[in-house]
């Protein structure tokens, strides 16, 4: 899915992948909802509440680090992807 963003109409992409060895097929299944997945993860998976949003910065068991993610940690910047979302989805 592409989506074009910002004032010289650039392109931004959302790579989909599956990193289960020759996939499960969840990633296929999130194509047939275009941008509507996206702003429900943006809406209900990114942002908890006010509360949360204060004080979890990259991420925390509540919202997307999982025990498996915790080495990625650092990595991982909640607000700067909630950022990017809004941009994508919300800049004409």
């Amino acid at each position: 899915m592409t989506l074009n963003v910002g004032k010289f109409n650039r392109s931004w992409a959302i790579v989909l992948f599956d990193n289960v060895p020759g996939g499960a097929g969840h990633t296929r299944e999130l194509i047939f909802y275009g941008r509507e997945w996206l702003e429900i993860a943006l809406e209900r998976v990114l942002f908890i509440n006010e509360e949360h949003n204060k004080r979890c910065e990259h991420a925390c068991l509540d919202c997307i680090l999982s025990f498996d993610a915790q080495r990625e940690y650092r990595s991982l910047n909640r607000r700067k992807g909630m950022a990017f979302l809004r941009g994508l989805l919300y800049t004409e």
